[in-house]
Protein backbone atom coordinates (compact mmCIF):
# COMPACT_ATOMS: atom_id res chain seq x y z
CA UNK A 1 0.00 0.00 0.00
CA UNK A 2 2.81 2.41 0.85
CA UNK A 3 4.49 1.76 -2.50
CA UNK A 4 1.28 2.35 -4.44
CA UNK A 5 0.56 5.54 -2.49
CA UNK A 6 4.10 6.82 -3.12
CA UNK A 7 3.77 6.08 -6.85
CA UNK A 8 0.41 7.83 -6.94
CA UNK A 9 1.73 10.94 -5.21
CA UNK A 10 4.78 11.10 -7.49
CA UNK A 11 2.54 10.70 -10.54
CA UNK A 12 0.35 13.51 -9.26
CA UNK A 13 3.42 15.71 -8.71
CA UNK A 14 4.74 15.00 -12.24
CA UNK A 15 1.35 15.72 -13.72
CA UNK A 16 1.20 18.97 -11.79
CA UNK A 17 4.67 20.00 -13.04
CA UNK A 18 3.72 19.23 -16.64
CA UNK A 19 0.42 21.05 -16.37
CA UNK A 20 2.02 24.06 -14.70
CA UNK A 21 4.80 24.13 -17.31
CA UNK A 22 2.35 23.84 -20.20
CA UNK A 23 0.17 26.49 -18.62
CA UNK A 24 3.11 28.85 -18.13
CA UNK A 25 4.21 28.39 -21.76
CA UNK A 26 0.70 28.94 -23.06
CA UNK A 27 0.09 31.99 -20.91
CA UNK A 28 3.52 33.41 -21.78
CA UNK A 29 2.82 32.96 -25.50
CA UNK A 30 -0.61 34.55 -25.23
CA UNK A 31 0.82 37.38 -23.15
CA UNK A 32 3.63 38.00 -25.64
CA UNK A 33 1.13 38.08 -28.54
CA UNK A 34 -1.10 40.53 -26.68
CA UNK A 35 1.91 42.73 -25.93
CA UNK A 36 2.91 42.67 -29.62
CA UNK A 37 -0.64 43.59 -30.71
CA UNK A 38 -0.76 46.54 -28.30
CA UNK A 39 2.67 47.71 -29.45
CA UNK A 40 1.69 47.54 -33.13
CA UNK A 41 -1.66 49.25 -32.52
CA UNK A 42 -0.01 52.06 -30.57
CA UNK A 43 2.90 52.65 -33.00
CA UNK A 44 1.21 52.06 -36.38
CA UNK A 45 -0.49 55.47 -36.48
CA UNK A 46 2.70 57.28 -35.50
CA UNK A 47 4.77 55.41 -38.10
CA UNK A 48 2.19 56.19 -40.80
CA UNK A 49 2.21 59.87 -39.83
CA UNK A 50 6.03 59.97 -40.04
CA UNK A 51 5.92 58.30 -43.49
CA UNK A 52 3.26 60.73 -44.70
CA UNK A 53 5.43 63.69 -43.76
CA UNK A 54 8.07 62.57 -46.28
CA UNK A 55 5.66 63.27 -49.13
CA UNK A 56 6.81 60.54 -51.55
CA UNK A 57 7.76 56.91 -51.78
CA UNK A 58 11.50 57.38 -52.16
CA UNK A 59 11.97 59.55 -49.10
CA UNK A 60 9.67 57.26 -47.15
CA UNK A 61 11.79 54.25 -48.11
CA UNK A 62 14.91 56.02 -46.91
CA UNK A 63 13.28 56.80 -43.59
CA UNK A 64 12.03 53.28 -42.93
CA UNK A 65 15.26 52.03 -41.37
CA UNK A 66 15.38 54.90 -38.92
CA UNK A 67 11.64 54.51 -38.27
CA UNK A 68 12.06 50.80 -37.41
CA UNK A 69 14.96 51.54 -35.08
CA UNK A 70 13.23 54.44 -33.39
CA UNK A 71 9.94 52.62 -32.77
CA UNK A 72 11.58 49.27 -31.80
CA UNK A 73 9.63 47.12 -34.25
CA UNK A 74 10.88 44.14 -36.24
CA UNK A 75 10.29 45.64 -39.72
CA UNK A 76 8.57 48.56 -41.49
CA UNK A 77 7.72 48.27 -45.19
CA UNK A 78 5.90 50.36 -47.80
CA UNK A 79 3.43 48.06 -49.61
CA UNK A 80 0.84 48.27 -52.36
CA UNK A 81 -2.72 47.11 -51.75
CA UNK A 82 -4.89 46.18 -54.72
CA UNK A 83 -8.65 46.48 -54.88
CA UNK A 84 -8.84 42.68 -54.48
CA UNK A 85 -6.95 42.86 -51.17
CA UNK A 86 -3.57 41.58 -52.37
CA UNK A 87 -0.78 43.18 -50.34
CA UNK A 88 2.59 43.19 -52.14
CA UNK A 89 6.03 44.65 -51.65
CA UNK A 90 7.99 46.13 -54.58
CA UNK A 91 11.49 44.70 -54.92
CA UNK A 92 14.19 46.58 -56.90
CA UNK A 93 14.19 49.99 -58.61
CA UNK A 94 12.48 50.09 -62.03
CA UNK A 95 14.78 52.84 -63.44
CA UNK A 96 17.97 50.99 -62.42
CA UNK A 97 17.33 47.30 -62.12
CA UNK A 98 14.80 46.83 -64.89
CA UNK A 99 11.20 45.86 -64.26
CA UNK A 100 10.27 45.88 -60.59
CA UNK A 101 9.34 42.56 -58.95
CA UNK A 102 6.38 42.35 -56.59
CA UNK A 103 6.15 39.77 -53.82
CA UNK A 104 2.76 39.11 -52.30
CA UNK A 105 2.99 39.38 -48.54
CA UNK A 106 -0.60 38.62 -47.51
CA UNK A 107 -4.18 38.89 -48.67
CA UNK A 108 -6.97 40.87 -47.04
CA UNK A 109 -10.63 39.98 -46.93
CA UNK A 110 -13.33 42.41 -48.00
CA UNK A 111 -13.86 43.69 -44.47
CA UNK A 112 -10.17 44.53 -44.05
CA UNK A 113 -10.03 46.12 -47.54
CA UNK A 114 -12.91 48.44 -46.64
CA UNK A 115 -11.24 49.30 -43.33
CA UNK A 116 -7.96 50.02 -45.17
CA UNK A 117 -9.71 52.26 -47.71
CA UNK A 118 -11.32 54.18 -44.83
CA UNK A 119 -7.91 54.88 -43.33
CA UNK A 120 -8.33 52.59 -40.33
CA UNK A 121 -5.54 50.56 -38.78
CA UNK A 122 -5.60 46.81 -39.45
CA UNK A 123 -3.83 44.43 -37.04
CA UNK A 124 -3.49 40.76 -38.05
CA UNK A 125 -2.10 37.74 -36.25
CA UNK A 126 0.42 35.90 -38.41
CA UNK A 127 2.73 32.99 -37.72
CA UNK A 128 5.20 34.04 -35.02
CA UNK A 129 4.40 37.74 -35.40
CA UNK A 130 1.75 40.47 -35.41
CA UNK A 131 1.31 42.56 -38.59
CA UNK A 132 -0.21 46.04 -38.79
CA UNK A 133 -1.29 47.85 -41.94
CA UNK A 134 -2.42 51.48 -42.49
CA UNK A 135 -3.06 53.50 -45.66
CA UNK A 136 -0.65 56.31 -46.70
CA UNK A 137 -1.79 59.63 -48.15
CA UNK A 138 0.65 59.90 -51.09
CA UNK A 139 1.03 57.85 -54.29
CA UNK A 140 4.11 56.41 -55.94
CA UNK A 141 5.17 58.96 -58.61
CA UNK A 142 8.31 57.13 -59.74
CA UNK A 143 8.60 56.58 -63.52
CA UNK A 144 8.70 53.30 -65.37
CA UNK A 145 6.16 51.05 -67.06
CA UNK A 146 5.62 48.86 -64.01
CA UNK A 147 5.25 51.86 -61.72
CA UNK A 148 2.78 53.62 -64.06
CA UNK A 149 0.71 50.46 -64.18
CA UNK A 150 0.45 50.53 -60.39
CA UNK A 151 -0.42 54.18 -59.94
CA UNK A 152 -4.00 53.14 -59.27
CA UNK A 153 -2.93 50.99 -56.34
CA UNK A 154 -2.99 52.46 -52.82
CA UNK A 155 0.16 52.59 -50.77
CA UNK A 156 0.29 51.56 -47.13
CA UNK A 157 2.79 51.14 -44.38
CA UNK A 158 3.16 47.59 -43.03
CA UNK A 159 4.60 47.09 -39.54
CA UNK A 160 5.62 43.64 -38.33
CA UNK A 161 6.45 42.85 -34.70
CA UNK A 162 7.85 39.41 -33.87
CA UNK A 163 6.39 37.70 -30.81
CA UNK A 164 8.90 37.21 -28.00
CA UNK A 165 9.57 33.56 -27.19
CA UNK A 166 10.99 31.90 -24.11
CA UNK A 167 14.69 31.68 -24.58
CA UNK A 168 16.95 28.68 -24.10
CA UNK A 169 18.14 29.99 -20.74
CA UNK A 170 14.57 30.20 -19.49
CA UNK A 171 14.01 26.67 -20.78
CA UNK A 172 17.04 25.42 -18.86
CA UNK A 173 15.76 27.09 -15.69
CA UNK A 174 12.39 25.47 -16.23
CA UNK A 175 13.99 22.03 -16.59
CA UNK A 176 16.11 22.62 -13.48
CA UNK A 177 13.13 23.75 -11.42
CA UNK A 178 11.05 20.85 -12.76
CA UNK A 179 13.74 18.34 -11.73
CA UNK A 180 13.93 19.93 -8.28
CA UNK A 181 10.14 19.77 -7.90
CA UNK A 182 10.08 16.11 -8.93
CA UNK A 183 12.82 15.23 -6.43
CA UNK A 184 11.06 17.15 -3.67
CA UNK A 185 7.81 15.44 -4.64
CA UNK A 186 9.37 12.00 -4.31
CA UNK A 187 10.67 12.84 -0.84
CA UNK A 188 7.36 14.39 0.21
CA UNK A 189 5.42 11.47 -1.27
CA UNK A 190 7.50 8.95 0.68
CA UNK A 191 7.03 10.93 3.91
CA UNK A 192 3.29 11.35 3.35
CA UNK A 193 2.91 7.69 2.47
CA UNK A 194 4.67 6.76 5.71
CA UNK A 195 2.45 9.12 7.69
CA UNK A 196 -0.78 7.95 6.06
CA UNK A 197 -0.16 4.23 5.86
CA UNK A 198 1.37 3.68 9.31
CA UNK A 199 -1.97 4.25 11.12
CA UNK A 200 -3.77 2.14 8.51
CA UNK A 201 -1.31 -0.69 9.02
CA UNK A 202 -1.78 -0.40 12.78
CA UNK A 203 -5.56 -0.53 12.39
CA UNK A 204 -5.28 -3.50 10.02
CA UNK A 205 -3.12 -5.38 12.52
CA UNK A 206 -5.49 -4.51 15.38
CA UNK A 207 -8.62 -5.62 13.50
CA UNK A 208 -6.84 -8.85 12.53
CA UNK A 209 -6.05 -9.52 16.19
CA UNK A 210 -9.66 -8.74 17.13
CA UNK A 211 -10.88 -11.16 14.45
CA UNK A 212 -8.59 -13.80 15.97
CA UNK A 213 -10.20 -13.28 19.37
CA UNK A 214 -7.75 -10.92 21.09
CA UNK A 215 -10.10 -8.19 22.31
CA UNK A 216 -7.51 -6.53 24.54
CA UNK A 217 -5.59 -5.07 21.59
CA UNK A 218 -5.70 -1.28 21.16
CA UNK A 219 -4.44 1.15 18.54
CA UNK A 220 -2.12 3.97 19.59
CA UNK A 221 -3.92 7.24 18.76
CA UNK A 222 -1.49 10.17 18.55
CA UNK A 223 -3.09 12.38 15.90
CA UNK A 224 -6.17 14.57 15.65
CA UNK A 225 -7.50 13.83 12.17
CA UNK A 226 -9.61 11.28 10.30
CA UNK A 227 -7.02 8.53 10.76
CA UNK A 228 -6.93 9.31 14.47
CA UNK A 229 -10.73 9.06 14.54
CA UNK A 230 -10.43 5.69 12.78
CA UNK A 231 -8.05 4.39 15.43
CA UNK A 232 -10.30 5.71 18.22
CA UNK A 233 -13.30 3.99 16.60
CA UNK A 234 -11.43 0.69 16.46
CA UNK A 235 -10.52 1.10 20.14
CA UNK A 236 -14.15 1.78 21.03
CA UNK A 237 -15.25 -1.24 19.03
CA UNK A 238 -12.70 -3.45 20.77
CA UNK A 239 -13.74 -2.07 24.15
CA UNK A 240 -17.43 -2.74 23.46
CA UNK A 241 -16.67 -6.24 22.22
CA UNK A 242 -14.55 -6.91 25.29
CA UNK A 243 -17.30 -5.60 27.55
CA UNK A 244 -19.87 -7.65 25.64
CA UNK A 245 -17.81 -10.79 26.08
CA UNK A 246 -17.47 -10.09 29.81
CA UNK A 247 -21.24 -9.53 30.02
CA UNK A 248 -21.85 -12.75 28.11
CA UNK A 249 -19.64 -14.69 30.51
CA UNK A 250 -21.36 -13.04 33.48
CA UNK A 251 -24.73 -13.85 31.95
CA UNK A 252 -23.79 -17.50 31.42
CA UNK A 253 -22.64 -17.74 35.01
CA UNK A 254 -25.86 -16.12 36.21
CA UNK A 255 -28.10 -18.29 34.03
CA UNK A 256 -26.15 -21.37 35.05
CA UNK A 257 -26.78 -20.45 38.71
CA UNK A 258 -30.47 -19.76 38.02
CA UNK A 259 -30.75 -23.13 36.29
CA UNK A 260 -28.65 -25.15 38.69
CA UNK A 261 -30.35 -24.00 41.91
CA UNK A 262 -33.93 -25.02 40.99
CA UNK A 263 -32.76 -28.13 39.16
CA UNK A 264 -30.79 -29.23 42.24
CA UNK A 265 -33.80 -28.63 44.45
CA UNK A 266 -36.16 -30.44 42.07
CA UNK A 267 -33.78 -33.39 41.70
CA UNK A 268 -33.20 -33.62 45.47
CA UNK A 269 -36.86 -33.59 46.43
CA UNK A 270 -37.73 -35.96 43.58
CA UNK A 271 -35.17 -38.49 44.82
CA UNK A 272 -36.46 -38.05 48.36
CA UNK A 273 -40.01 -38.70 47.21
CA UNK A 274 -38.89 -41.81 45.33
CA UNK A 275 -37.03 -43.08 48.41
CA UNK A 276 -39.95 -42.26 50.70
CA UNK A 277 -37.75 -40.06 52.85
CA UNK A 278 -40.04 -37.01 52.80
CA UNK A 279 -42.33 -36.67 55.79
CA UNK A 280 -44.56 -34.09 54.04
CA UNK A 281 -44.98 -35.00 50.35
CA UNK A 282 -47.34 -32.07 49.82
CA UNK A 283 -44.71 -29.59 51.01
CA UNK A 284 -42.12 -31.23 48.77
CA UNK A 285 -44.49 -30.89 45.82
CA UNK A 286 -44.96 -27.21 46.56
CA UNK A 287 -41.20 -26.66 46.59
CA UNK A 288 -40.77 -28.57 43.33
CA UNK A 289 -43.59 -26.52 41.78
CA UNK A 290 -41.98 -23.28 42.97
CA UNK A 291 -38.61 -24.10 41.42
CA UNK A 292 -40.27 -25.35 38.23
CA UNK A 293 -42.00 -21.98 38.02
CA UNK A 294 -38.63 -20.25 38.29
CA UNK A 295 -37.32 -22.35 35.43
CA UNK A 296 -40.44 -21.57 33.39
CA UNK A 297 -40.01 -17.82 33.93
CA UNK A 298 -36.35 -17.97 32.92
CA UNK A 299 -37.15 -19.91 29.75
CA UNK A 300 -40.02 -17.48 29.04
CA UNK A 301 -37.66 -14.51 29.37
CA UNK A 302 -35.23 -16.10 26.96
CA UNK A 303 -37.98 -16.81 24.44
CA UNK A 304 -39.40 -13.28 24.76
CA UNK A 305 -35.99 -11.73 24.20
CA UNK A 306 -35.39 -13.98 21.18
CA UNK A 307 -38.74 -12.98 19.66
CA UNK A 308 -38.05 -9.28 20.27
CA UNK A 309 -34.64 -9.51 18.65
CA UNK A 310 -36.07 -11.32 15.62
CA UNK A 311 -38.84 -8.69 15.31
CA UNK A 312 -41.52 -11.39 15.44
CA UNK A 313 -43.21 -10.28 18.66
CA UNK A 314 -46.94 -9.64 18.28
CA UNK A 315 -48.66 -6.67 19.92
CA UNK A 316 -52.34 -5.80 20.12
CA UNK A 317 -52.34 -2.08 21.00
CA UNK A 318 -55.51 -0.23 21.95
CA UNK A 319 -56.36 2.81 24.09
CA UNK A 320 -56.20 1.99 27.81
CA UNK A 321 -56.35 3.93 31.06
CA UNK A 322 -52.81 3.95 32.57
CA UNK A 323 -54.22 4.34 36.10
CA UNK A 324 -56.30 1.21 35.74
CA UNK A 325 -53.34 -0.73 34.35
CA UNK A 326 -51.10 0.43 37.21
CA UNK A 327 -53.77 -0.43 39.82
CA UNK A 328 -54.09 -3.97 38.42
CA UNK A 329 -50.34 -4.56 38.71
CA UNK A 330 -50.20 -3.12 42.23
CA UNK A 331 -53.02 -5.39 43.39
CA UNK A 332 -51.43 -8.47 41.81
CA UNK A 333 -48.07 -7.74 43.50
CA UNK A 334 -49.53 -7.06 46.96
CA UNK A 335 -49.10 -10.66 48.21
CA UNK A 336 -45.41 -10.65 47.26
CA UNK A 337 -44.88 -7.28 48.94
CA UNK A 338 -46.66 -8.39 52.10
CA UNK A 339 -44.61 -11.58 52.22
CA UNK A 340 -41.48 -9.43 52.32
CA UNK A 341 -42.89 -6.93 54.84
CA UNK A 342 -43.11 -4.21 52.21
CA UNK A 343 -45.80 -1.70 51.34
CA UNK A 344 -46.76 -1.16 47.70
CA UNK A 345 -48.81 1.95 46.92
CA UNK A 346 -50.51 3.50 43.89
CA UNK A 347 -50.05 7.27 43.64
CA UNK A 348 -52.41 8.69 41.01
CA UNK A 349 -54.38 11.97 41.23
CA UNK A 350 -58.12 11.47 41.11
CA UNK A 351 -58.46 13.88 38.19
CA UNK A 352 -56.03 12.07 35.85
CA UNK A 353 -57.78 11.88 32.47
CA UNK A 354 -56.27 10.35 29.37
CA UNK A 355 -55.39 7.13 27.65
CA UNK A 356 -52.31 5.60 26.05
CA UNK A 357 -52.28 3.43 22.93
CA UNK A 358 -50.46 0.26 24.04
CA UNK A 359 -50.89 -3.50 24.38
CA UNK A 360 -52.45 -3.90 27.87
CA UNK A 361 -50.96 -7.35 28.45
CA UNK A 362 -47.46 -6.23 27.50
CA UNK A 363 -47.79 -3.06 29.59
CA UNK A 364 -48.81 -5.26 32.51
CA UNK A 365 -45.75 -7.43 31.86
CA UNK A 366 -43.51 -4.34 31.82
CA UNK A 367 -44.95 -2.91 35.03
CA UNK A 368 -44.88 -6.29 36.81
CA UNK A 369 -41.24 -6.71 35.85
CA UNK A 370 -40.36 -3.26 37.18
CA UNK A 371 -42.33 -3.76 40.41
CA UNK A 372 -40.78 -7.20 41.03
CA UNK A 373 -37.35 -5.71 40.42
CA UNK A 374 -38.11 -2.88 42.88
CA UNK A 375 -39.31 -5.40 45.50
CA UNK A 376 -35.91 -7.11 45.39
CA UNK A 377 -34.11 -3.92 46.47
CA UNK A 378 -36.70 -1.90 48.44
CA UNK A 379 -36.25 -1.33 52.16
CA UNK A 380 -39.86 -0.71 53.15
CA UNK A 381 -41.92 0.70 50.27
CA UNK A 382 -42.54 0.57 46.52
CA UNK A 383 -44.64 3.30 44.88
CA UNK A 384 -46.26 3.25 41.42
CA UNK A 385 -47.02 6.84 40.35
CA UNK A 386 -49.06 7.93 37.30
CA UNK A 387 -48.61 11.54 36.13
CA UNK A 388 -49.87 13.39 33.02
CA UNK A 389 -47.14 15.39 31.26
CA UNK A 390 -48.71 17.57 28.58
CA UNK A 391 -49.21 15.30 25.60
CA UNK A 392 -47.64 12.32 27.40
CA UNK A 393 -48.39 10.02 30.31
CA UNK A 394 -45.68 9.03 32.82
CA UNK A 395 -45.69 5.89 34.96
CA UNK A 396 -42.95 5.69 37.61
CA UNK A 397 -41.95 2.73 39.79
CA UNK A 398 -40.09 4.05 42.86
CA UNK A 399 -38.35 2.06 45.60
CA UNK A 400 -36.58 3.24 48.74
CA UNK A 401 -33.63 0.90 48.34
CA UNK A 402 -29.92 1.77 48.10
CA UNK A 403 -30.23 3.10 44.55
CA UNK A 404 -28.43 2.02 41.38
CA UNK A 405 -24.67 2.74 41.35
CA UNK A 406 -23.62 5.48 38.93
CA UNK A 407 -21.47 3.02 36.95
CA UNK A 408 -24.48 0.74 36.40
CA UNK A 409 -27.05 3.39 35.40
CA UNK A 410 -26.07 3.61 31.69
CA UNK A 411 -26.24 -0.19 31.32
CA UNK A 412 -29.24 -1.38 33.36
CA UNK A 413 -31.38 -1.89 30.24
CA UNK A 414 -28.70 -3.65 28.20
CA UNK A 415 -29.06 -7.30 27.33
CA UNK A 416 -27.22 -9.70 29.63
CA UNK A 417 -26.09 -6.90 31.95
CA UNK A 418 -26.04 -7.88 35.63
CA UNK A 419 -25.59 -5.10 38.17
CA UNK A 420 -23.00 -5.46 40.88
CA UNK A 421 -25.57 -4.35 43.49
CA UNK A 422 -26.75 -7.37 45.48
CA UNK A 423 -30.54 -7.52 45.97
CA UNK A 424 -31.97 -7.81 49.45
CA UNK A 425 -34.28 -10.60 48.33
CA UNK A 426 -34.27 -13.48 45.84
CA UNK A 427 -31.43 -14.57 43.59
CA UNK A 428 -29.36 -12.42 41.27
CA UNK A 429 -31.21 -11.52 38.09
CA UNK A 430 -30.13 -13.04 34.81
CA UNK A 431 -30.06 -9.60 33.26
CA UNK A 432 -32.97 -10.30 30.91
CA UNK A 433 -35.88 -8.60 32.63
CA UNK A 434 -34.96 -4.95 32.11
CA UNK A 435 -33.72 -5.67 28.59
CA UNK A 436 -37.16 -7.08 27.76
CA UNK A 437 -38.76 -4.01 29.37
CA UNK A 438 -36.80 -1.67 27.11
CA UNK A 439 -37.60 -3.64 23.95
CA UNK A 440 -41.33 -3.86 24.76
CA UNK A 441 -41.60 -0.17 25.65
CA UNK A 442 -39.77 0.84 22.46
CA UNK A 443 -42.08 -1.41 20.42
CA UNK A 444 -45.06 0.42 21.94
CA UNK A 445 -43.48 3.80 20.98
CA UNK A 446 -42.55 4.72 24.53
CA UNK A 447 -39.38 5.33 26.49
CA UNK A 448 -37.99 3.96 29.74
CA UNK A 449 -35.28 5.54 31.87
CA UNK A 450 -33.62 4.81 35.18
CA UNK A 451 -32.41 7.32 37.76
CA UNK A 452 -31.02 7.05 41.25
CA UNK A 453 -31.62 9.39 44.19
CA UNK A 454 -30.60 9.44 47.82
CA UNK A 455 -33.99 7.88 48.60
CA UNK A 456 -33.75 4.98 46.12
CA UNK A 457 -34.32 4.19 42.45
CA UNK A 458 -36.89 5.59 39.96
CA UNK A 459 -37.87 3.70 36.80
CA UNK A 460 -39.87 5.99 34.49
CA UNK A 461 -42.11 4.89 31.60
CA UNK A 462 -43.32 7.57 29.19
CA UNK A 463 -45.97 7.03 26.48
CA UNK A 464 -47.65 9.51 24.13
CA UNK A 465 -51.22 10.27 25.08
CA UNK A 466 -53.65 8.59 22.68
CA UNK A 467 -55.64 10.79 20.31
CA UNK A 468 -59.35 10.08 20.70
CA UNK A 469 -60.87 8.73 17.49
CA UNK A 470 -63.31 6.13 16.30
CA UNK A 471 -60.47 3.84 15.33
CA UNK A 472 -59.33 3.71 18.96
CA UNK A 473 -62.15 1.29 19.82
CA UNK A 474 -60.95 -1.32 17.34
CA UNK A 475 -57.81 -3.25 18.44
CA UNK A 476 -55.11 -3.77 15.81
CA UNK A 477 -52.42 -6.41 15.61
CA UNK A 478 -48.84 -5.26 15.16
CA UNK A 479 -45.86 -7.49 14.47
CA UNK A 480 -42.49 -6.09 15.46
Amino acid sequence: MQKRLTQTLVAVALSAVLLVGAGVLLLATLGARDDARRQVEQQLVAIADVANTTGDRERADNALVRIAEGFDVSSVTIVRVSDSGRVSELRGRPDRDGPAREDTILSLDDKDVNAFDDGESIVLDTAGSVTGLRRLDFVDDRRGPENRANLDRALGVLVRQDIATIGSQAGRWFLFSGAFVVLASIIAAWWLAQRFTAPVRAVTAATGSIADGDLSVRVAVDRDDELGDLGASVNRMAGELERGRAMEQQFLLSVSHDLRTPLTAIAGYAEALVDGAVAEPQRAGEIISHHAGRLDRLVGDLLDLARLESRQFRLEPRPIDPVTAARTVVESCQPTAVAHNLSILLDAPADVVGTIHVDPDRLGQVLSNLVENAVKFATSMVTVRVTPLGGEMSIQVIDDGPGIPADDLPHVFERLYVTQLKPKRAENSSGLGLAIVRELVAAMRGTVTASATDAGTIMTLTFPAAEPSAADHAPSNVTI
